[in-house]
């Protein structure tokens, strides 16, 4: 959160923040295929367990997408987090405090639409809500940034 992107700032810089979160997400992908291919699953699941393994799972494109769709969504908003807190701090001299709630909106947000986007999803075609919301969210990054 932005207590720790905030710290790792510190030590680091700009780009140590984003340096260890990939760094961390990329060590955390073999320990998950390990993981998660020797773990027994409830015993309905055996038959779809012995026809398809974790490592085949992965090969298949509509899943690396959709796990690629679920990191460009969930990525800028936690960089945001960081950067935000330390131009508040910076420009207005906010409070953690302040900063804080404020960052609590983009929760608050998720929390009431979140159900809102799945009865979208459900009514219409998945893929078109997922590039919809890529498309939306990659326009609003662009238009985030100093103005020099």
């Amino acid at each position: 959160g932005p207590a720790i992107g905030g710290a790792l700032f510190d030590i680091g810089g700009f780009l140590f923040p984003f340096v260890m979160t990939g760094g961390m997400v990329l060590l955390f992908i073999p320990l998950l295929l390990f993981v998660l291919s020797g773990s027994e699953s409830h015993p309905q699941h055996k038959k779809m367990e012995t026809e398809l393994s974790m490592w085949q799972l992965t090969k298949k494109v509509p899943v690396v997408m959709v796990c690629l769709s679920v990191f460009l969504a969930n990525a800028p908003l936690g960089l945001l987090d960081t950067s935000l807190a330390l131009y508040l701090d910076h420009t207005f001299g906010w409070s953690a405090t302040h900063i804080g709630l404020l960052l609590l909106i983009s929760g608050a947000v998720y929390v009431v639409s979140a159900p809102v986007v799945g009865l979208v999803v459900d009514a219409t075609k998945p893929r078109l809500v997922m590039i919809l919301g890529l498309l939306t969210e990659g326009c609003a990054m662009m238009l985030i940034g100093p103005v020099s």
